[in-house]
């Protein structure tokens, strides 16, 4: 067991605590602001909700540690009848673990997602590092930020994009950076106009195609930065989980 006095030990206890308060209620905050926009915006919207927010989350092996929480909004296609759920929109927030498993980029993420299904971190359904791919699902980098697998339309492809969770300080900024470019990728808008703030990371698929790179953080506002040659980002779709 690593030395460390009973002050340090205690004060640890404590941010840890106090941390998890404040991750419930970020949690909270988005699903909130999520399904609140979704509402007042369906006018313009090719989809509406169809059900009430699904939570997941994940302890570490020691189970003292929550290491990820994650929330899906359920979407229909509009129109009368008992229409099936076609798309799940939500975020994960990763604090530590595999969610973050970036080599030179460790820090919590928040992802942002519309995928098919529901993030399940217990049946390895969830976004984590690094990224595979096989031949029959291949993904593209558009606008060096967004994952994309399949066409455009809303309920024929899955997405995400990462944001650093340190970076998010207000509700503002959430509504900014999480729930307003979500919304506009849903309604089609232009992938390089809706994700052109500097908080995005930039993403580079390798000379092979085969996996991606994170450029090292150099601040906020600096988009021209050197790429790490490091695999990352798994899809959490069973088709696509490989085991490291």
């Amino acid at each position: 067991m690593t030395t460390i006095d009973g002050k340090t030990l205690a004060e640890c206890f404590a941010l840890v605590a106090r941390s998890g308060v404040e991750l419930d209620g970020l949690r909270d905050a988005l699903d909130n602001m999520l399904v609140e926009q979704l509402t007042a915006t369906q006018a313009s919207l090719p989809c509406v909700l169809a059900g009430g927010a699904e939570s997941a989350d994940r302890v570490d092996d020691s189970q003292w540690v929550w290491t990820d929480i994650a929330s899906s909004l359920p979407l229909k296609a509009k129109g009368n009848g008992n229409r099936r759920i076609e798309r799940y929109l939500g975020y994960q927030i990763s604090m530590t673990g595999d969610g973050i498993d970036i080599p030179g980029y460790a820090e919590p993420l928040l992802h942002v997602f519309c995928w098919e299904s529901p993030v399940s971190l217990e049946d390895g359904l969830y976004m984590g590092f690094p990224l595979g791919e096989v031949e029959d699902n291949p993904f593209q980098i558009v606008g060096d930020r967004l994952i994309l697998w399949g066409a455009t339309a809303w309920n024929e492809c899955e997405w995400v994009y990462s944001l650093r969770l340190m970076a998010l300080n207000s509700p503002a900024d959430l509504k900014i950076y999480v729930v307003d470019p979500a919304l506009a990728l849903l309604k089609g808008g232009d992938i390089c106009t809706v994700l052109q703030d500097a908080w995005l990371d930039k993403i580079h698929m390798n000379e092979g195609g085969q996996a991606l790179s994170v450029p090292q953080d150099t601040g906020l506002n600096k988009m021209e930065r050197e790429p790490i040659a490091s695999p990352l980002i798994r899809y959490p779709a069973k088709s696509l989980l490989v085991s490291k």
